[in-house]
């Protein structure tokens, strides 16, 4: 950790700028106030593992190099590890592109893998080095394999040591030994170097080989186990063997296509996706989607949702995980309901909505159809290893951006380009026994659904994707116009030639349903949908008054200002109000008092009559509030003892709601009531340039700003490692949310986000969105935290 801040803190302005912008996770809020508490969040293994992902295949294949080389890593050995010459320019390119983003540090000519980066628990498949392997052995284990070897054992420990690693590193002495050895230890040896360093071999096998260091034992006891050392393997691998170093990408063959073809089914594509999303949206904001007990859409609600839209069931399960993750849907209670950014969404422009959907895309962490080829047709799913998805669009991005423009290619030839932009994305699609050429290809069918692909070609949208201001012009450029006004007729359609506005889609998607689209887009007016219009709150005249603002002439027809001045003479004749709980009482002073009191008003009542008064918060609540207020009410209700007030019934859906009853006498002990508070703390990444000045002006000596909770943190969990316990201490300042890892008193290990944390002593109180309730963790059983 001193190595990293020591280096952080010989960064310039420029430079560490650079590395904020190339590590973005390091800008998660809350920020980093000093460059102590940005070394302890970079040796965090989740931001060293992120940046790694988002690497390419040789710095991949230096840092994994760096890590096999452990103490011996330097430009020199790294360069004659992979084959290359030690001034090899593409090599120089993969070290410092590691180096720059705080991976690799080098120290005194000496190559080191930063905290965290360490992510190979076999790097090139070899094992420790001799020296280290020895480190822990016994004298006479050592004078034994010295013996054996000829070079004679030294009086002294680390003699005989040094004697038999000297020996060991000469890779000719190695190889004549293993010739002598017995043909069945030799076939073990070479089966050994080639793909890992741990024996799994009988005594009979293994012990000609321990008794000369070609394997040596690695730990005490039980758990030791024979390791071949790193020496040995290279040796053994031949002297042509070097490690593998790939610094040049795959090139995906190309074909002609015109160029302007291209670019006119790409807005196409667009302003299909965007009408499609519009449709889904709508349906979503007039009827929520109910979700499943176990969490998702089903395939039943998706069903019904595809009779409202047009859309398959297996379509809608990529809408709607777009949409969730642009954050235009909002989960409340047990349905999926339009979130207020939803509601803003349909009413931008179309380049702004689909700039938006855009950056939903790329930022995703699924890919909807790799679950449908499982045949899992559920929406609103995150699978647990989503986590790779994003990365893995980012990489095939990467690689359509160098396909020349005007040429198509076929995506089957894109999974070799994938796995070089992104190999430890493409290691762990595989470890999970997934086929990436069938991850690219699901990508590739979204792009084509957005438009960022059309007719096998990347379209302009590919090479702008990662610049926001030029992917707003690129968009702007290709989006037509939009379309402010419709042609009102009097069969009760309106008609919009060209592509709506958002204000006006949305304004008729409110009072009408859409017919037809394409190049013109057709609504129909009906009773239905005049009434839905006024059952969420609009009034008639407003209706008239808004659609006469975007008539093309500025008019309506006389058949629709009779359908809608019909449907609102009869709307509202019939009212219904939801009611949680009733208070009666036969004194109607006592209750016109409780219905004016000020601290009563959170409970939303309403006299329904001079001996009745609605409230519309649960009994529970209103018997709290009304006490804490001074009153003296008791429960009325067949079920429970009135005179307790309080009974462990919870009235659920279709119960009849409570009543209340209500004494004369007030409360002994009056009081002004509780007024709800409001809360809500958290904050967003900043300018890496902004950020980096701040933190050289605050120089490297600057402590970090959680001391207090940081030692707290510190006592009672010494198990996690000190970047866990950081951003743990980080969560509790900040009011975070964090991943934790969970043992409970029984054994049992679960995976939950907690927020709103508080310390107290060794207890951590945070609520738990995995049981949607305030729980308490002792800090000793938490064995790992990452970011939410």
């Amino acid at each position: 950790m001193d190595e990293l801040l020591g280096w952080l803190g010989r960064l310039d302005e420029t430079e560490l700028s650079r590395l904020l912008h190339d590590r973005p996770d390091l800008l998660a809020s809350p920020v980093p106030g000093t460059l102590a508490e940005l070394a302890i969040r970079m040796s965090h293994p989740f931001s060293a593992q992120t940046a790694l992902v988002g690497l390419p295949a040789p710095s991949v294949q230096v840092a994994e190099a760096v890590a096999a080389l452990e103490v011996d890593a330097s430009r020199a050995a790294l360069a004659a590890l992979v084959g290359r010459d030690a001034e090899d320019a593409e090599l120089a390119n993969a070290l410092e592109r590691l180096i720059a983003q705080g991976l690799v540090l080098e120290i005194d000519d000496r190559l080191v893998l930063a905290p965290g980066a360490d992510i190979w628990e076999c790097p090139l498949g070899l094992g420790p080095s001799v020296a280290e392997l020895l480190g822990d052995r016994y004298a006479t284990e050592i004078h034994k394999i010295a013996d054996a070897l000829g070079v004679g054992r030294r009086s002294r420990k680390a003699d005989s040591a040094a004697a038999v690693v000297a020996w060991l590193s000469e890779a000719d002495n190695v190889r004549r030994l293993v010739a002598e050895a017995p043909r069945p230890v030799a076939r073990m040896l070479a089966e050994l170097a080639e793909y890992g360093p741990t024996l799994q071999a009988p005594e009979s096998v293994s012990g000609w080989a321990a008794q000369r260091g070609l394997v040596i034992s690695q730990g005490q006891g039980w758990a030791s186990e024979l390791v071949m050392p790193r020496e040995v393997a290279i040796a053994l691998r031949g002297s042509q063997w070097t490690a593998a170093f790939d610094p040049r990408c795959p090139a995906p063959a190309g074909a002609p296509v015109a160029a302007r073809s291209v670019a006119q089914a790409s807005a196409a594509a667009a302003l299909d996706a965007l009408r499609r999303m519009g449709t889904v949206l709508s349906a979503c904001a007039s009827t929520p989607l109910a979700l499943r007990r176990s969490g998702g859409v089903g395939v039943r609600e998706l069903r019904r949702l595809a009779k409202t839209t047009g859309e398959t069931p297996e379509q809608l399960v990529l809408w709607l995980q777009l949409a969730d993750s642009g954050g235009l849907l909002d989960e409340v209670e047990d349905s999926v309901r339009l979130s207020p950014a939803g509601e803003a969404w349909r009413r931008l422009a179309p380049a702004d909505a689909f700039i938006t959907l855009m950056h939903a895309w790329r930022t995703m962490p699924d890919a909807p159809g790799l679950r449908l080829l499982d045949g899992s047709v559920t929406a609103l799913i995150w699978p647990s290893d989503g986590a790779v998805v994003a990365p893995l669009r980012l990489a095939l991005l990467r690689v359509l951006a160098t396909v020349e423009a005007g040429h198509r290619v076929d995506p089957a030839d894109l999974t070799a380009p994938v796995r070089w932009r992104a190999p430890l994305v493409a290691d762990a699609i595989e470890h999970a026994d997934a086929d990436l050429a069938a991850a690219v290809q699901v990508l590739w069918q979204e792009a084509e659904t957005l438009g960022v692909v059309a007719l096998g070609s990347p379209s302009d949208l590919v090479r702008v994707s990662e610049d926001p201001g030029r992917l707003a012009e690129v968009v702007h450029e290709m989006m037509p116009a939009a379309v402010a006004t419709a042609r009102f007729q009097a069969d009760l359609t309106a008609v919009v030639t060209g592509p709506p506005s958002g204000e006006l889609a949305a304004l008729l998607d409110s009072v009408a349903d859409r017919e037809t689209t394409g190049t013109a887009v057709v609504w129909r007016f009906s009773a239905a949908t005049v009434r839905a219009a006024l059952d969420a709150g609009e009034q008639a005249a407003t209706i008239v008054d808004e659609l006469t603002a975007v008539s093309v002439d500025q008019v309506l027809p006389q058949p629709l200002r009779y359908l809608i001045d019909d449907v609102a003479r009869q709307h509202g004749r019939v009212r219904v109000r939801t009611v949680a709980c009733c208070l009666r009482s036969d004194d109607t002073a006592l209750l016109a008092e409780i219905a004016a009191t000020r601290a009563l008003r959170r409970l939303g009542l309403t006299v329904l009559a001079p001996t009745v008064v609605a409230s519309s918060v649960p009994r529970e609540e209103t018997l709290t509030a009304l006490r804490a207020a001074g009153f003296a009410p008791v429960v009325d209700d067949d079920r429970v003892d009135a005179g307790a007030g309080r009974s462990p019934h919870r009235g659920g859906p279709g119960e009849p709601a409570q009543v209340i009853d209500l004494d004369t006498h007030r409360h002994p002990a009056a009081s002004s009531g509780l007024e709800p508070g409001t809360g809500g703390r958290g904050g967003a990444g900043t300018d890496p340039a902004r950020l980096a000045a701040e933190l050289i002006a605050a120089g490297p000596d600057a402590a970090p700003r959680i001391g207090a909770e940081l030692a707290t943190v510190t006592d009672g969990a010494p198990q996690l490692s000190p970047a866990e316990r950081h951003l743990l201490a980080l969560a509790v300042r900040a009011g975070m949310p964090v991943l934790i890892e969970y043992v409970n008193g029984q054994g049992n290990a679960s995976s939950r986000v907690i927020g709103e944390l508080e310390l107290d002593g060794n207890m951590l109180s945070a609520f738990c969105t995995l049981r949607q309730e305030e729980r308490h963790f002792l800090l000793s059983r938490i064995r790992s935290v990452t970011p939410a």
